[in-house]
C-alpha cells in the first residue's frame, strides 16, 4: 500500500452528484422527457480526472495509484482539444472492471472552467465524439459514454417497460436523463441530471 503524503493528500475536486427524482426531473423539463439526453449508468466506480495536475481521483478525493495508462490517453485527448476547451479541462467518469487488464474509462462529463462560454452537455458529447473518431486507434481504454435522446413517455406504464428493458443491458445499473443545455461543474449537485438505479 501506497502512504506517501500525495497520495494521502485529499483534492478539492470531488464527482458532481447526481439527482435521484425523476418526477420532479420530468416537471422541471415541461412534464416531459423529450428534448433531454440519457446514457448507461455503468456499473463501476466514478473518478476525476485533473487536468492540471494529472491525476486520477476517486469519489473521496483520494489520488489513485496505476492509472498512468489513463493519464497518458487524457493527455492524447488534452493534446487534440487544447485549443477548443481554451485551456485545461477535467473528466468525470466511471472505472469499468474487465475481466483481463486494466479498468476502462468512460467520461459522463467534462469541466472547461477557462472557455469563454458555458460548455454544455450538447457541444460536449459533439465534440468527443469527434475527438474520438480521430482517436480511435490511439486509445485503448478511454472512450465518451454513449448518449441518446430520451423520448417522451404518455404513460407511466410505457415508461416503466422501456427503463425496464434499458436497465438489462450488459454492465447497466441504470439511467442517467440530462438535460442537452446542462453545464456540468464538480463538487455541486447537479439539478439538470437524474439518475435512476437498476431495481
Amino acid at each position: 500500500m501506497d502512504l506517501s503524503i500525495a497520495r494521502m493528500a485529499k483534492s478539492s475536486f470531488r464527482c458532481a452528484t447526481y439527482g435521484a427524482d425523476i418526477e420532479a426531473f420530468t416537471a422541471a423539463h415541461n412534464g416531459s422527457l423529450a428534448g433531454t439526453m440519457h446514457c448507461a449508468r455503468y456499473l463501476g466506480s466514478r473518478v476525476f480526472i485533473d487536468g492540471v495536475t494529472k491525476e486520477v481521483i476517486d469519489s473521496e478525493g483520494v489520488v489513485l495509484s496505476g492509472m498512468e495508462y489513463l493519464v497518458e490517453e487524457f493527455e492524447k485527448l488534452s493534446e487534440l482539444l487544447g485549443e477548443k476547451m481554451q485551456g485545461p479541462f477535467y473528466a468525470d467518469g466511471v472505472l469499468i472492471p474487465v475481466q483481463k487488464g486494466n479498468p476502462h474509462f468512460r467520461i459522463y462529463d467534462m469541466y472547461a472552467p477557462e472557455a469563454e462560454n458555458p460548455f454544455t452537455l450538447w457541444m460536449q458529447i459533439n465534440i468527443l465524439a469527434d475527438a474520438f473518431m480521430l482517436l480511435d486507434k490511439q486509445t485503448m481504454y478511454m472512450r465518451p459514454v454513449q448518449y441518446f435522446h430520451s423520448r417522451s413517455f404518455s404513460t407511466q406504464k410505457a415508461y416503466d417497460r422501456w427503463i425496464k428493458a434499458w436497465t438489462k443491458r450488459a454492465g447497466c445499473g441504470g439511467v442517467i436523463f440530462k438535460g442537452a443545455e446542462m453545464v456540468y461543474e464538480p463538487n455541486v449537485l447537479l439539478d439538470d441530471v437524474c439518475e435512476i438505479k437498476a431495481q
